[in-house]
């Protein structure tokens, strides 16, 4: 059983661990955990309470959890999408998709640094350019920090060291007027796609790890202490709680949410959705598979992207009602694909006269299938 409450404006929540999209909260999810007591790999380690990590004396403990979240860092980097945005006030504006990884840990017997080495595609939307797909080969540098708020609850901080994008190549840039105009204006059409990835990325973000609970929250940026970072629901749920996050998608385009990772059979994914800002949108369930050849193409071809494969469920969502969804799925790994187009019984917004971007709510959990 399970409280949802919808809530816009409310920045707190109470689910219990939060498998987000973005790069960098994956490598947080694994070095916290979602329990007080954590066994860290080969090594046998366990973390004990929050204040353990935060003494000075354990720094064999504090370098072999940096190892042991650096071991399952790029799998899960490679499973997610990284969301794209300006900053922690702006909407999502594109994602990127790793295809391959390498991390390390740098010790240099003072503080040990993260070093990620990365290549993927990606799609990033700005009102000028509209979509424009990417292809990128960098890397990312991060310091680790730790504080203790005045509740015990704890703060570790990934501070950005260094964000480089050694290589960038645009697949696609959907504007007709830019394309037009890039040679004879002399554009740098790759510019959009790097800021936002280099803004991203280079923010850095803070994990936090309630003391009473042992709870799991995330943000991108460094919170200032005793801070908790945004969710569009508040929630109290005993199970898996994969995404809980607000996206926005524009006319004629699409959203690709990964990561909604279901393990074992006699599994559901609960899907919560609430749409703003246009008529509706049409979601559908797909498979990783299926989602990595649509992206493919996504970052390729302007407009929307047809289904690689028969999707698990699909259907259209209309503006403001929230929209519950319970979709039996097998052990798996799962897209959320939002879609902000013309279909069955919809409002093809993209025909409007102007660009209505749809705002999205969107909550998914795994549960016992009906």
């Amino acid at each position: 059983m399970h409280r949802l409450i919808d809530s816009h404006h409310t920045r707190r929540t109470t689910a219990w661990c939060y498998g987000h999209p973005w790069l960098l909260f994956t490598l947080a999810s694994t070095l916290a955990g979602c329990v007080s007591k954590q066994s860290l790999g080969t090594s046998s380690v366990t973390l004990l309470g929050p204040g353990v990590i935060n003494d000075p004396k354990n720094k064999s403990l504090r370098v072999d959890i940096l190892k042991f979240g650096l071991e399952s860092f790029c799998r899960e980097m490679m499973t997610r999408g990284v969301a794209l945005k300006v900053s922690e006030d702006h909407p999502v504006a594109g994602r990127f998709f790793a295809r391959d990884c390498t991390s390390d840990v740098l010790d240099d017997n003072s503080k040990p640094t993260f070093n990620v080495k990365f290549s993927g595609s990606g799609y990033v939307w700005a009102n000028v350019t509209r979509r424009v797909g990417f292809e990128i080969l960098g890397a990312v540098e991060l310091l680790p920090d730790f504080q203790i708020a005045e509740d015990k609850s704890m703060y570790v901080y990934f501070r950005s060291r260094k964000v480089e994008t050694t290589q960038m190549k645009v697949t696609l840039v959907e504007s007709n007027a830019v394309r037009a105009v890039t040679n004879l204006t002399h554009i740098d059409a790759d510019r959009v796609a790097r800021e936002v990835f280099e803004a991203q990325v280079g923010r850095g973000f803070t994990v936090i790890r309630a003391n009473e609970s042992g709870q799991i929250d995330y943000s991108v940026g460094l919170l200032p202490v005793g801070k908790r970072p945004f969710h569009p629901f508040t929630v109290s749920s005993e199970s898996p709680v994969v995404a809980n996050e607000r996206t926005e998608v524009h006319s004629d385009q699409q959203d690709y949410i990964g990561g909604l990772v279901v393990d074992g059979n006699d599994k559901a994914l609960s899907i919560v959705l609430l749409v703003d800002g246009a008529p509706s949108v049409n979601y559908a369930v797909i498979s990783g598979t299926a989602a990595t050849q649509m992206v493919d193409r996504y970052v390729r071809v302007a407009g929307v992207t047809a289904f690689a494969e028969p999707p698990r469920f699909t259907q259209n969502v209309p503006y403001g009602a929230l929209y519950r969804q319970t979709v039996p799925v097998p052990a798996g790994n799962y897209v959320l694909l939002l879609e902000h187009a013309g279909g069955p019984g919809t409002t093809d917004s993209s025909r409007l006269s102007d660009d209505r971007a749809a705002k999205v709510d969107y909550f998914v959990e795994v549960v016992d299938a009906p």
